[in-house]
């Protein structure tokens, strides 16, 4: 009788197994549906990436045609501004005066002839409030400093195109300040860094130019906010406080640094008001004390002149390029006054008290040009009374302008008329 085989294979279920869900589970997935998978996810990483980068094209287009665009209103504005600015008018919106908004181009033909500078380059655009205000980046290079200056103008959408406004403040930021020894700023979030660089400076202009000054008199702080505005630098004396622009008007370097130009003009007014209030000045000095004044001024353009030589010769260049218009003229002026003859609307009177300071200085010391300014707090009116106050009474007049005028020679000689083609724009207003 054939005997019946055994199975080849026997299934054992536990006792816990869920046979329902055995029997419903799918067999696993082979290799071809591995490979499936992958492709699925290499094409989607692939697609995400030809997304983002037609995204970024069309982004990258799109900023390139504003820039164009931009770059076209601002050629016709350099071409107004430097053929005609009587014709600026219509390139502003209404209650904006020109002479506002375009106040750093003025700035910089201050210091340099239109064709040594490059014209406005437009580096970035940012539109705001819908497309109907903008911020735009511009930069602009002369052929003394290599590196650019950069700074932000403003324009606003009308039904005639883009046309200059005034500043936003939304672009700074909050109101930050900071201080250091003697020195306390005030500025915005996008400047502090630059604000706190420049206070460093200033720090040290102080304690240099105080070795120099009545220590009794000199102000143990100075006060510098950067304010949002054009022309906040026409300081008056009464002012309490110095006030300049935010350098984003005046022009930043790529590397995050006020430019050398408003740089060395922020030297010289906290210089002017640092003196201003060693002397004691609250109002400007009218005549009988234009001499006073006169000498004031010398002295800010020494202790700027000393400053630059000692703790900032990069600013050099801007130095000689302020000074020039004097080196120039003086060059063909004949010789040089007597003290007793030196008043304050004599030709170049600044250029020879500046001399005059520094002859000083040389000569007596820095306790010479301490007597020289305790003796512009007293009564004396004429440059000679003044000098015979601080220099002594016994001084001899006929000695001291021949050595006077012997350094004054050998300044000369020294520093030759500058070659730099300095000269304002004749069409546009001062800075």
């Amino acid at each position: 009788m054939p005997s019946e085989k055994e199975p080849e294979f026997t299934w054992y279920v536990g006792e816990d197994a869920d046979l329902p869900t055995l029997e419903s589970s799918e067999p696993s997935p082979g290799p071809r549906a591995g490979r499936r998978r992958l492709y699925l996810v290499i094409g989607m990483f692939l697609g995400t990436i030809i997304l983002i980068g037609a995204m970024y094209i069309h982004v990258r287009v799109k900023e390139a045609q504003l820039r164009r665009d931009f770059q076209a209103v601002v050629d016709r504005e350099w071409q107004i501004f430097t053929t005609d600015f009587s014709g600026a008018q219509s390139l502003v919106t209404e209650g904006v005066r020109p002479d506002e908004v375009f106040r750093p181009w003025v700035f910089y033909s201050f210091f340099y002839t239109i064709p040594s500078l490059s014209p406005p380059r437009v580096v970035s655009v940012t539109l705001q409030d819908g497309g109907t205000s903008a911020w735009v980046l511009q930069e602009m290079g002369g052929d003394v400093f290599r590196t650019p200056c950069r700074w932000v103008a403003f324009y606003r959408l009308t039904d005639a195109g883009w046309k200059r406004t005034a500043p936003d403040k939304r672009f700074w930021g909050k109101e930050v300040e900071g201080q250091s020894p003697h020195i306390h700023w005030r500025s915005y979030e996008r400047e502090a860094r630059i604000a706190r660089r420049e206070s460093e400076e200033l720090e040290s202009m102080y304690i240099h130019i105080s070795s120099y000054l009545p220590p009794e008199s000199v102000p143990t702080l100075i006060p510098v906010e950067y304010d949002i505005a054009y022309d906040s630098a026409n300081v008056p004396f009464t002012r309490r406080e110095l006030r300049f622009p935010v350098f984003y008007l005046w022009g930043v370097t790529p590397d995050e640094r006020a430019c050398p130009e408003p740089r060395l003009l922020l030297l010289y007014e906290t210089t002017a008001w640092m003196l201003d209030e060693t002397v004691g000045l609250r109002r400007e000095i009218q005549a009988p004390k234009a001499s006073t004044s006169m000498l004031l001024a010398g002295l800010r353009a020494y202790f700027v002149e000393r400053t630059v030589t000692t703790l900032a010769p990069d600013l050099q260049p801007v130095w000689t390029a302020l000074a020039s218009w004097e080196n120039i003229l003086v060059s063909n002026a004949g010789p040089p006054p007597n003290i007793e003859d030196l008043r304050w609307n004599t030709p170049y009177a600044v250029y020879y008290s500046r001399l005059l300071v520094a002859y000083i200085a040389e000569r007596y010391g820095p306790s010479g040009v301490a007597n020289l300014v305790r003796a512009l707090k007293g009564d004396a009116v004429s440059v000679k009374a003044i000098l015979l106050s601080a220099l002594g009474q016994d001084l001899d007049s006929n000695a001291f302008n021949r050595e006077w005028h012997a350094y004054i020679e050998a300044y000369q000689q020294a520093h030759p008329p500058a070659t730099l083609p300095v000269s304002p724009v004749p069409t546009s207003p001062g800075p």
